[in-house]
């Protein structure tokens, strides 16, 4: 009984500290300069992330139905992964330099 109660307290502290950190990453995302910066990207990711397992853990709790979107949390957790791997290909080949092909025989001949 008595470890019932605590888990079941442990869901109302876990939905608080999800509902801050979401507050917090909204906060950092506006605050952001441009759309292009890692932070505003960043701030994104984890708001959606954070957003959803706030979902997620209502729906556990009983205050959220969702009825036939009871899975659709999976499916968003793909897409802020892909999201995720998109910001990361982007920095990628954005940060490496850009040679043609020209350059590159070049550099060969000489």
């Amino acid at each position: 009984m008595n470890t019932e109660i605590f888990f079941y307290s442990m869901y109302d502290i876990d939905i608080a500290l999800l509902c801050i950190a979401t507050g917090i990453f909204i906060y950092l995302a506006i605050q952001s300069k441009t759309i292009k910066s890692f932070q505003f990207q960043i701030s994104v990711f984890v708001t959606a992330w954070t957003a959803i397992e706030l979902i997620d853990e209502l729906s556990i709790k009983g205050l959220v139905n969702l009825g036939i979107f009871e899975h659709v949390g999976l499916q968003i957790h793909l897409a802020t992964t892909i999201f995720l791997s998109l910001i990361f290909l982007m920095r990628y080949y954005k940060s490496k330099p850009q040679r043609r092909l020209a350059d590159k025989f070049k550099d060969e001949l000489v």
